[in-house]
């Protein structure tokens, strides 16, 4: 961060802050719907293209290269006296956890829609991480410029895939063949045709007296107002849409095109009136008035690394003293606001604000940033189990290290990424989200060696839990010299879905540092004999009862978790050792005429149809199916299909095999 220009102060009042993201399935036009943003609030002057590599949002290299978003960008932009913090999200499924730990530090939302497609698989993920969190947000159906496109039809598949009540507030006008050609204010009672006719005052009339049945049958105060003065002002309008959309009781529709610039300032002012500021968004239980942040995101960027956070409470200043984890304080040494590749630098920081950090110590996704009299921690992010993995190989033996240390210090940066050394054969096991998360990790770890590195194609990552549980002992011993060294251990094992692998140290009298971080070191880079083969651990606790030896203590260590590993492995086997694989939830969409032929393959393939739907041109069937069974699925699919077949998945976790 450049520290020798003048450190602007805040201009806005948290009232007058919005904290969005824009969320999608991929290619539904989040990052071009951006761009239209910053173009039309005046923060660039030209307009950037995803297709062409110079979209803002999407400055990374390999952005660049495969014309998608890979990672969370952040930019701000002011509109009508407020300041909106806008964060493009990525809408691959493999990058599915950058928009989750995003979605934390947002008071709102903006869902794209493809108005040709619908609603899409990412897209309903999205919307329930955004229940779930209980984060308002308006609705874009955006492509309406297309012939293909239906107004009518998207929002159906809202009401059908979402399950929500939709308030259209911005209508397309269509011309003879459907093709929108204006907008129509729905509460106003305004339009804007660029070619042909306007509506019909008629016509107009009618959607506005629409809105407003639908409005009164979800807000007493506008209806007692319509009772009273026999019509609503536009300002109570607004501030009726405003209540339902803070208490989640219907999601405002807007429609365009962001491709061709139309639609974009209605969507602005419809963020500015209806979604909450940073002061109306509630906080956990007991957070008082010191600084609390959030820290989100590692960055790595042109400027260097830093954190991303969000302030909820308080504020942050340069060179002020805070606490994180237990007891451990820090200082900040740099605050900037973020616009894509660019750092601004800032003297303070406030509630509402999304600030990169740089300070005295390293921290972590995750970490609550808080003044040093605050106790509260704000609930950390818990990620998916990575669900592929792929071996990376060094030249020699003498680039290993190296190989080792880049790729550790870029994993760190993503949480869904695991980087583990295999002793044995000297290869370096990543492991990810999907085979364009690990294509990614690649190209750039060779970007940073300068080099290419021989890796394996991608397997899926199998683990290993216990179906009940169980205990295992035991003693192993080793002759050093004149020396004689025993080590026992006694552990016990048992279910524990979705928990990753728990350990319990209950262990009397306790043991040494060195002895507990090599018993540690053991147990990650531990794999488990299950039928077909070795697993990692996971889903599992794993309490430690006793361990212990005769022998130097210099020797001990070493065998110590050598025991802990076998009672381990005698534990699971004890306790009937259960393979766990990833499960995809999937869409596949086929010609009618292939129904019979694309079902059944399916079904040998060990799927759960759960739903299949119809129309007169096409077959949709959605349901669950083990990701190992779909690998290499395009191929078998688009001969199925004569071509014509598509389909997607969605990780859902990780079940027994099927």
């Amino acid at each position: 961060m450049d520290r020798n220009d003048p450190l602007p102060e805040r201009r806005f009042e948290p009232e007058k802050l919005r904290n969005i993201g824009i969320v999608a399935h991929i290619n539904a036009g989040k990052t071009t719907l951006t761009e239209r943003v910053l173009f039309d609030t005046g923060r660039q002057r030209h307009l950037g293209d995803v297709d062409s590599g110079t979209a803002t949002t999407d400055w990374r290299r390999e952005e660049q290269e495969r014309g998608i978003s890979i990672e969370a960008a952040v930019t701000n932009v002011t509109w009508r006296g407020f300041r909106i913090q806008v964060v493009d999200t990525p809408g691959h499924v493999d990058f599915a956890a950058e928009v989750e730990r995003t979605l934390r530090v947002l008071d709102g939302a903006v869902v794209v829609v493809d108005g040709v497609r619908g609603v899409e698989p990412q897209t309903e993920v999205v919307w329930r991480l955004l229940d779930r969190l209980q984060v308002p947000r308006l609705l874009f159906i955006n492509k309406l410029d297309r012939t293909t496109s239906d107004f009518e039809r998207a929002l159906a598949s809202v009401r059908d895939r979402l399950g929500v009540e939709v308030l259209p507030l911005v209508a397309p006008v269509p011309d003879e063949e459907g093709v929108m050609v204006g907008l129509l204010d729905a509460v106003g009672g305004r339009s804007l045709v660029w070619e042909g006719a306007r509506p019909t005052q008629e016509r107009v009339d009618a959607v506005v007296a629409a809105t407003l049945d639908r409005l009164g049958e979800r807000d007493d105060e506008l209806l007692a107002c319509f009772v009273e003065r026999g019509d609503v002002p536009e300002s109570e309008r607004h501030a009726a849409i405003r209540r339902a959309v803070h208490a989640r009781r219907v999601v405002p529709v807007f429609a365009g095109s962001a491709l061709r610039n139309r639609g974009i300032e209605p969507l602005l002012d419809g963020v500015c009136r209806y979604l909450p500021s940073p002061v109306e968004r509630p906080l956990p239980s007991g957070v008082g008035d010191g600084a609390l942040a959030f820290v989100f995101k590692h960055a790595v960027g042109p400027e260097g690394d830093h954190v991303w956070a969000r302030v909820f409470r308080g504020g942050l200043e340069v060179g002020g003293r805070y606490r994180v984890g237990g007891d451990r304080e820090l200082v900040v040494r740099e605050l900037a606001s973020v616009h894509a590749d660019t750092l601004e630098p800032v003297s303070v920081a406030g509630p509402g604000d999304i600030v990169a950090i740089v300070a005295d110590q390293p921290l972590r996704t995750g970490a609550t940033l808080r003044g040093v009299g605050q106790e509260v921690e704000l609930e950390p992010i818990r990620f998916s189990e990575p669900v592929l993995a792929t071996r990376l190989e060094p030249r020699s033996a003498e680039e290993l290290p190296e190989l080792v240390e880049r790729a550790a210090a870029l994993a760190a940066a993503d949480p869904t990424l695991v980087v583990r050394l295999d002793p044995g054969s000297g290869r370096l096991e990543v492991s990810g989200m999907g085979e364009l998360h690990l294509d990614v990790f690649r190209a750039r770890l060779e970007r940073r060696l300068g080099r290419t590195i021989r890796a394996t194609v991608p397997q899926v990552r199998l683990l290993g839990t216990v179906a009940a549980a169980a205990s295992g002992e035991a003693e192993v011993e080793r002759v050093v010299g004149a020396s004689r060294i025993r080590a026992r251990a006694e552990v016990s094992v048992e279910p524990a879905p979705g928990r990753g692998v728990v350990r319990r140290w209950a262990v009397p009298g306790g043991i040494g540092e060195d002895a507990r971080a090599e018993v540690d070191r053991a147990i990650r880079s531990l794999t488990l004999p299950v039928e077909e083969g070795e697993v990692e651990p996971s889903d599992l606790v794993l309490e430690i009862r006793s361990v212990g030896g005769e022998g130097p203590e210099s020797m001990l260590s070493g065998l110590l978790a050598e025991a802990v590993v076998v009672a381990l492995r005698r534990a699971m086997s004890a306790g009937a050792a259960v393979r766990l694989e990833p499960w995809v939830r999937f869409l596949v969409e086929a010609p009618c005429d292939t129904r019979s032929s694309v079902l059944a393959d399916l079904r040998a393939r060990s799927a759960q149809v759960e739903e299949v739907q119809a129309t007169l041109t096409e077959i949709q069937v959605r349901g669950v199916v083990p990701l190992r069974r779909m690998l290499g699925y395009a191929t078998p699919l688009r001969s199925m299909t004569r071509g014509a077949g598509v389909f997607e998945v969605q990780p859902v976790g990780y079940s027994p095999s099927a």
